[in-house]
């Protein structure tokens, strides 16, 4: 029983030398005479293909998986989207809470809606170009075959194991939150996305709709951004008011499917 508490331990601690070693190497890839965009998209190159030689050679996983993913994806479709929302639901409300909780008791330390909106330096997707967007998604591509596949696979022996699934979960989470984290309120919001990332892949076993979520949640995060002036006559962070959308977004969507159910169930 110890013996084999202890080896699970080792291989977290295995996967998070895998991740802070990829990120450093791929931090110190920085040149100079490229810009910002070109250098993220070198930087985003070098950690995916760290994670994934690591993936292969390391922890020992079989990536044809990736492919049966992308040919089942279709089956229960419906039912995967509709739970998948529900949690993206839950967890982007939750978020919203802790970021605003955190705005309430450090208050003078956080960014306001009005803050952005008087500084000159908005927030605007002007300057995303194709190079940048690119590595973005590759990034979370990567984040999800690292955190969630390749956790999944090296932890998981038997999935009928709770205890392997509790590990995978918490393991999983406490390295996204760590590789996330800048603050104590990010660290708790990051945490429980990614509980929610890894609860839709363990419903879903299929490592497409965590992907899915994720990069909705990244891009929303980014392109709703400059509708933060929506919620410039209330007391709110930044941090709470993009969340607060997210939120609504996925409450809409959530109303959206459950419609398209009712009306399914009665055409049946």
């Amino acid at each position: 029983m110890n013996t084999k508490y202890f080896y699970k331990i080792k291989e977290i601690l295995v996967l998070g030398l895998i991740l802070i070693s990829s990120v450093m190497i791929s931090s110190l890839s920085t040149f100079y005479i490229l810009n910002r965009h070109q250098n993220i998209f070198i930087r985003s190159i070098i950690f995916s293909l760290l994670i994934i030689l690591s993936g292969k050679f390391i922890l020992k996983v079989d990536y044809n998986e990736i492919k049966i993913d992308l040919k089942t994806i279709k089956y229960n479709i419906f039912d995967n989207i509709y739970f998948a929302l529900i949690i993206s639901f839950l967890s982007a409300a939750l978020s919203t809470i802790v970021y605003q909780a955190e705005f309430i008791i450090a208050k003078d330390k956080a960014i306001t809606i009005n803050d952005i909106l008087s500084s000159s330096t908005q927030v605007s997707t002007d300057n995303m170009g194709l190079l940048y967007i690119f590595s973005v998604v590759l990034v979370i591509f990567i984040e999800e075959l690292f955190f969630r596949f390749l956790t999944f696979k090296y932890i998981v022996k038997d999935e009928s194991n709770k205890k392997d699934i509790y590990l995978f979960i918490f393991g999983s989470s406490i390295l996204f939150m760590l590789y996330h984290g800048y603050s104590i309120a990010r660290m708790v919001s990051v945490f429980i996305l990614s509980i929610s990332y890894c609860l839709i892949y363990i419903k879903t076993k299929n490592f497409i709709f965590p992907l899915i979520v994720h990069i909705l949640w990244d891009f929303l995060t980014f392109m709703l951004s400059p509708l933060v002036s929506l919620f410039k006559n209330y007391n709110l962070s930044m941090t709470t008011a993009t969340s607060t959308m997210n939120t609504i977004f996925f409450l809409i969507s959530l109303i959206i499917m459950y419609i398209i159910s009712k009306i399914k169930s009665k055409s049946k």
